[in-house]
């Protein structure tokens, strides 16, 4: 049954973006991770594009996801969520200045993966 559930979970990941606007959408490469209760997660990468209008100074924001997908305690968990790669520099240089947060690509990864790992 986890084949199953892993399937649509990544089917329906890639049909919430392309309904949300993105582009250009792919799937990646696939990993297992452990969660923080011991179980074994099936992770999967999509990658995306989100254009921006023709007033935009940057042409496109590029965003990561990860999808994991585990059974625990005769049941299964799902969890996932993505992060921008490209382009929301330009986007925060466009706001008012100041303080801008961190744009780490690498560190957004790393929070992401450690909330999926975190899901109970």
């Amino acid at each position: 049954m986890l084949p199953t559930v892993v399937t649509e979970a990544r089917r329906s990941f890639v049909d919430d973006l392309e309904a949300r606007g993105f582009e250009e959408v792919e799937r990646g490469r696939s990993q297992r991770v452990r969660t923080d209760a011991g179980d074994r997660a099936r992770l999967a990468k999509v990658t995306a594009t989100y254009p921006f209008g023709a007033d935009a100074p940057n042409d496109a924001l590029d965003v990561e996801g990860w999808l994991g997908v585990w059974s625990h305690g005769g049941s299964f968990r799902i969890a996932g969520g993505a992060y921008p790669v490209r382009g929301v520099d330009a986007l925060l240089a466009e706001g008012a200045s100041g303080k801008r947060p961190e744009t780490s690509p690498n560190e957004f990864r790393s929070e992401l993966l450690d909330l999926i790992r975190a899901v109970e």
